[in-house]
């Protein structure tokens, strides 16, 4: 750890992954009931970790606290390096069968570990914001001059709604293309766009909005989209690939049979 963020600039998560118990663990552990300036962060996030494995929250303060660890290298990791540490009880024997990590503790723990890949760049303030559900396109081929129809599903904030800290509806979705991570097209939320919104925090939001893709080279790309909140906490990205097709080629070629203006198919616009 010293050696990969030895420069102090470089920031993200850490994993200390154990059997058993099916616990999520923060920082600090070192003492009873050490709690740190950045909680609310931890459990923010252990929350959005608990509705992918649903491991019990063992936090300092929690009751579900494992107890005190003395030296345990998530307190340094957070501590010392200021990482998003956290350490995973997995299962329920210290030596698990293998049909069990095959069939419950992988694919429970699996996303855990990937939403935990998507925060690094602000592994503090992404989980605050915005999760995107689902993705997808009117039409994943179309020509360069097309408008294309994008749907967004977000999940709710559970920690936030928990809390009641804020109001945390989604104002802004934002869109970017390949590379282009820093800046990208804001779309600003309107009732309009809204096709499923349940007020329970169980229930997802889901969005139509029309976007058009200019100026992009034949070949594929990848859609990027975050959403930001009410407050102005913007969560991870997430991705999906689309294709712009060559206008010049024959409509019988399987890549371009489905290229098309979809404008007339958004319903909500």
């Amino acid at each position: 750890m010293d050696t990969i963020f030895a420069n102090g600039t470089i920031t993200g998560t850490f994993f200390d992954v154990h059997s058993y118990g099916r616990l999520d663990i923060w920082p600090y552990t070192y003492t009873e009931g050490a709690i740190s300036p950045d909680n609310t962060y931890f459990a923010n996030l252990a929350e959005k970790f608990n509705s992918m494995n649903g491991h019990a929250l063992s936090g300092p303060g929690q009751p579900e606290f494992i107890g005190v660890a003395s030296g345990a290298s998530l307190d340094y990791a957070y501590g010392t390096i200021s990482l998003m540490a956290h350490a995973l009880e997995l299962g329920d024997d210290f030596y698990q069968d293998c049909d069990v990590f095959e069939s419950d503790i992988s694919p429970r723990n699996i996303d855990v570990l990937l939403y935990g890949a998507k925060i690094t760049s602000d592994p503090f303030l992404l989980p605050m914001g915005p999760d995107v559900s689902s993705i997808t396109l009117s039409n994943t081929y179309i020509t360069s001059t097309s408008t294309i129809c994008v749907t967004v599903t977000f999940k709710p904030n559970t920690y936030i709604k928990n809390q009641q800290s804020h109001d945390n509806t989604i104002s802004n979705i934002i869109i970017k293309t390949d590379d282009n991570i820093i800046d990208g097209i804001t779309v600003p939320v309107t009732t309009s766009m809204i096709v499923d919104n349940n007020e329970n925090r169980n229930n997802n939001t889901t969005f139509n909005f029309l976007i058009s893709l200019d100026d992009l080279d034949i070949g594929q790309h990848t859609l990027h989209v975050q959403g930001s909140d009410s407050v102005g906490y913007t969560g991870p990205l997430s991705s999906i690939f689309f294709t712009i097709c060559d206008p010049d080629r024959s409509d019988d070629d399987d890549d371009n049979a489905s290229c098309m203006n979809v404008e007339d198919t958004c319903a909500s616009n």
